[in-house]
């Protein structure tokens, strides 16, 4: 399968290492300074991102030792032992849902066109994005405004839908062109996502790319997850090139012209280069949970 390496005698299985992480409960979401926790497979160790002054992915023996042993230390001592000796990465900004974004909508992001189980079609965004929004095109002045159709915000999910008035709409997006479209012709669902090259419009900070680091994280900042534990299903994407900034939620990840997911939120200081820690997005595969289908060309 694409992007999934298997090998043997790995220390955890995806499966072992996710029950690891889930069986942190919410005790890692009310630590303040931790930020998001995953399996680094090519490492073969647990990553905790951290609040502090550095900056970049960097391991527990690349820090000043005494700053990444003040952190462990001040987990509680219930946690999985993996994951009190998870190396630490230490970015400066706290992370937080992306808002507005994409095709330039009211508060968040246009992402994909999907459709309904009776034909309904219409366009996607992030969850946590207010319920009544309008779009408008790039070089236009004119906002279209959309109906709200559901929504799902629990553990693994961070999406809704909306129509617009003709309940049209059409399998392509905005890529690294304001002008011109990509055709949506196929998907990259979860399990194939590991280690993939990705790229991102928003409103913010417009088209960037990246590399995803992991396929299994699981945010714990501040109300990530709708009130509740979120899940080791998340997607995190870093790199020297990504851009990312409130104003890109909702916004596609994909590559080429696959659908890879929805921009969800991110850790950042700037919408330059420089300013991107990293984001993350839900994986393209959870918009069953709200029982639409991807449009394709």
């Amino acid at each position: 399968m694409p992007g999934v390496a298997l090998e043997a005698g790995a220390r955890f299985s995806l499966i072992e290492a996710e029950k690891i992480i889930d069986s942190t409960g919410d005790t890692l979401d009310t630590h303040g300074a931790v930020e998001g926790v995953f399996y680094d497979a090519t490492n073969e160790k647990f990553v905790l991102d951290m609040v502090g002054a550095a900056t970049g992915d960097r391991s527990a023996e690349e820090v000043t030792a005494s700053l990444c042993a003040t952190l462990p230390a001040s987990l509680p001592a219930s946690l999985p032992g993996e994951i009190r000796s998870a190396d630490i990465r230490l970015t400066p900004e706290s992370a937080a849902d992306g808002q507005r974004g994409g095709l330039r909508m009211d508060t968040c992001t246009s992402g994909f066109s999907v459709r309904n189980a009776a034909g309904i079609e219409g366009i996607l965004t992030v969850g946590h994005c207010g319920n009544t929004q309008r779009y408008r095109y790039y070089n236009s002045s004119t906002w279209v405004p959309t109906s709200f159709r559901s929504q799902a915000r629990n553990a693994s999910s961070d999406v809704q839908w909306h129509t617009r008035p003709s309940n049209v709409a059409h399998p392509r997006f905005h890529a690294s062109s304001t002008t011109a479209t990509r055709t949506v012709t196929g998907r990259v669902v979860r399990s194939g996502q590991n280690g993939d090259y990705v790229c991102h419009r928003g409103k913010a900070t417009g088209y960037s790319c990246g590399t995803v680091s992991t396929i299994s994280y699981r945010p714990t900042w501040d109300n990530a997850c709708n009130g509740l534990t979120c899940a080791a299903t998340w997607i995190r994407v870093s790199g020297a090139n990504l851009k990312c900034y409130p104003g890109d939620g909702g916004g596609p990840w994909f590559n080429a012209g696959r659908a890879y997911g929805i921009y969800k939120g991110q850790s950042s200081t700037g919408t330059g280069t420089a300013g991107c820690n990293w984001a993350v997005y839900m994986a393209i595969n959870y918009i069953s949970n709200i029982n639409v289908s991807l449009l394709y060309g």
